[in-house]
Parts: C-alpha cells; sequence; structure tokens
C-alpha cells in the first residue's frame, strides 16, 4: 500500500518547497525568493570586487537549468562546484539535496539538507524550506514516526518568524494522514497476522492427515 499523499512533486525550480502542502494551505504572507537571491548575489558581488554574477551564483544558475533539463547528475556537479566555490552559503546545499531527490539518492540528499541546516543557523527562510523538504523526505523514507517530528520542526520555524512565507495547516494536515496510514498498517498488520495464523493452522491439519494416511497405507501394505 502506498502513503495517502497530498501532493505530486514538481520538477521546478521550486522543488520541494512547494510541493507537499495542501491545495488549501494558502502561504500565510507571500514572498519571492527571487528577491532574496538577488540580495544575496549582489551581496557577494559586492564582497568580491567582480562586476556582473559571482562563480558561485553562475554554479547555482547552471544546476538550475540542467535541472530544468533533467539531468540531475550534472545538475548535482554544478551544485557541488558551488559549494567548493562557498560552503557557508546554504542555498548550494539546499539545491543539491533536491537534485539528489529529484535522481533518487534519499540518503544523500538528507545529508545535503542537514549541512544546509547547519550553515542557515541564522536564516529563518531556508530553514523553513530545509525542514519542509526533510519532512517529506522522512515520508519516502517511510519514517512515518519520524516524519510527524519533521513537520512538528518544519511548523515551529514558520509559527516563530511569521514575516517568512510558510504553509501553516501543512504540518497538521500530514501529520493526520501519517497518524491514518500507521492505523491502517496497524489494522493489516492484525488481519495478516489472523491470515498466518489460520494458515499454518491449517497446514498443520493436513501434515497430520497426510501422516495418518501414510500410516495407515503402510498397515495395509503389512497385511
Amino acid at each position: 500500500m502506498r502513503l495517502p499523499k497530498l501532493w505530486i512533486f514538481p520538477l521546478t525550480l521550486t522543488l520541494t518547497w512547494v510541493s507537499v502542502a495542501s491545495a488549501d494551505d494558502k502561504p500565510k504572507k507571500k514572498g519571492d525568493d527571487s528577491t532574496t537571491n538577488k540580495k544575496d548575489a549582489k551581496k557577494d558581488d559586492a564582497s568580491s570586487g567582480m562586476k556582473g554574477i559571482t562563480p558561485y551564483t553562475e554554479k547555482l544558475i547552471k544546476g538550475h537549468k540542467l535541472i530544468a533539463a533533467r539531468d540531475f547528475a550534472s545538475a548535482i556537479d554544478a551544485y557541488r562546484s558551488a559549494i567548493a566555490e562557498d560552503d557557508k552559503n546554504p542555498q548550494g546545499h539546499y539545491f543539491l539535496g533536491a537534485a539528489q531527490l529529484l535522481k533518487g539518492d534519499l540518503n544523500e540528499a538528507e545529508a545535503s539538507w542537514q549541512n544546509a541546516l547547519r550553515v542557515a543557523s541564522r536564516d529563518a527562510l531556508t530553514q523553513s524550506k530545509v525542514r519542509f523538504a526533510l519532512a517529506d523526505l522522512r515520508e519516502r523514507q517511510r519514517k512515518l514516526e519520524e516524519s510527524k517530528n519533521a513537520w512538528q520542526d518544519y511548523g515551529k520555524v514558520i509559527a516563530d518568524n511569521p514575516r517568512i512565507p510558510g504553509y501553516p495547516n501543512t504540518p497538521g494536515e500530514r501529520q493526520k494522514a501519517v497518524d491514518r496510514w500507521l492505523d491502517l498498517e496497524k489494522k493489516y498488520g492484525e488481519v495478516k497476522a489472523r491470515i498466518e495464523a489460520r494458515e499454518k493452522e491449517q497446514k498443520e491439519k493436513r501434515d497430520k492427515d497426510a501422516e495418518r494416511d501414510a500410516a495407515e497405507e503402510a498397515k495395509k501394505g503389512k497385511k
């Protein structure tokens, strides 16, 4: 059985940000990540003394284009190259994890997002995105109890930072969906156990009947 989901994971640069949000869960505040990205890029440009975009930003953009082309392996290389330029910027780690998830490397995605959290200690917006991605990942990994805690972590970040955009209803909705699935799994497990016990009982009876019949046939043969 598959976990009931409220989303389809889109192959866009938003990646794991709005993918699992309920259609009824509107952002508590509209935000445009491109504004933040532009500010970050300008800051990087000013600090480096370069005109135009920095090598870091250029490599991120290259990764985005490769994602759009569905060349996830090359996108991963591009994001890793960006991280080599600046491993303290959480965006590279975040997008690397997204590309790894799209490629199907769930454990690698988790490690990248943990790195993003580590370097985004003062960046609430990035923290919220990464928490969102990790909660979704826990469901994909079928670590259902852990996913409930992860959704709680995401909810706490957006509650503690009301000025950042977020999906306040999604954590509760996902936790309820996980609870329903856990309940179904429990009931299914109980039914499966009863079926297996019944099948075992029937097999034992067949084996005993076969042994009895064989013994009777042996007695007849001696006569």
